[in-house]
């Protein structure tokens, strides 16, 4: 980052051009090791020199982010819930108004769809609560048992093609909710193939399916887009959520023989090198 030996080298020389000038507030430097945040503090000293001090404000940004991040979502899903909830209400209301008036239960036969609609929405909102708050206390995850778990769980007949990720530091049990998610995308709306593998910095979870076009890959993380839309389902949304929960990335790829490439990026991953991204 800096001179191996600073002391009387000018400032414009000695610090990242990012850094001249900065005054108190945090600014923005790209290290080796990635994007920092630092705040310099100037102190003066008796000779007429001075000497600067940097606080690495990093992680205070990224977690600052991450909640900004997951309140906007939290808001986000919380209108498209409501709007959801409100039709089949609507719906039950109109129907039991007509028992009542009508005195014939026959009717209530026709409130079958909307109570599943309306369970669903609830279903979502307890999914939503339990993997929503930012993960404080990560812990060393071995991916690949995992992998072989869910995907034995939730796929049905498709075909497993697993390259060893190794281990990864998150909350196990939003992870196991994240890739049982992805997998139950490839199940629902993919093809026969289901590609899980490390890449630098992460993992990714591909198909051969049709893909997802590229006017649609950003927003298919938000709640209000659905490809069925016969539910709200949280499906990649609530990957979306997982992944902001724990500081990382998330986007949607095209696969180089076709189908959709979900990639998880800025995961901690102790001891893994990764040499080539499949």
């Amino acid at each position: 980052m800096f001179d191996d030996d600073p002391i009387g080298t000018p400032i414009e020389t000695a610090l990242p051009p990012s850094l001249v000038g900065a005054g108190d507030e945090p600014t923005r430097v790209e290290l080796d090791d990635g994007v920092r945040w630092l705040r310099p503090d100037e102190m003066p000293l008796e000779d007429g020199s001075r000497v600067i001090l940097f606080s690495d404000l990093t992680e205070e940004r990224r977690a600052n982010e991450r909640f900004a991040e997951q309140n906007r979502r939290l808001e986000e899903f919380a209108a498209v819930a409501a709007h959801d909830l409100r039709n089949p209400l609507n719906i039950l209301e109109g129907y039991i108004d007509l028992a009542r008036e009508e005195e014939d239960v026959s009717y209530l036969a026709e409130t079958d769809e909307p109570l599943e609609r309306a369970r669903l929405v609830v279903q979502d909102l307890l999914a939503l609560g339990r993997n929503m708050d930012i993960v404080t206390e990560p812990e060393p995850v071995e991916f690949d048992p995992l992998v072989e778990s869910v995907v034995e769980r939730v796929a049905d007949d498709e075909t497993l093609a697993h390259d060893p990720v190794g281990t990864v530091v998150a909350s196990p049990s939003r992870l196991e909710r994240l890739l049982e998610n992805l997998v139950e995308n490839v199940r629902d709306h993919g093809g026969d193939r289901i590609e899980i593998g490390p890449r630098p910095g992460g993992f990714y979870v591909a198909d051969d399916g049709p893909g997802i076009p590229e006017s649609d890959r950003e927003s298919v993380f938000e709640y209000d887009y659905s490809t069925h839309r016969e539910g709200p389902g949280l499906g990649l949304p609530l990957v979306a959520s997982i992944a902001a929960a724990h500081g990382w990335e998330v986007e949607v790829h095209e696969r180089d023989d076709g189908g959709a490439r979900v990639e998880v990026t800025g995961v901690e991953m102790p001891q893994t090198a990764v040499t080539q991204a499949n």
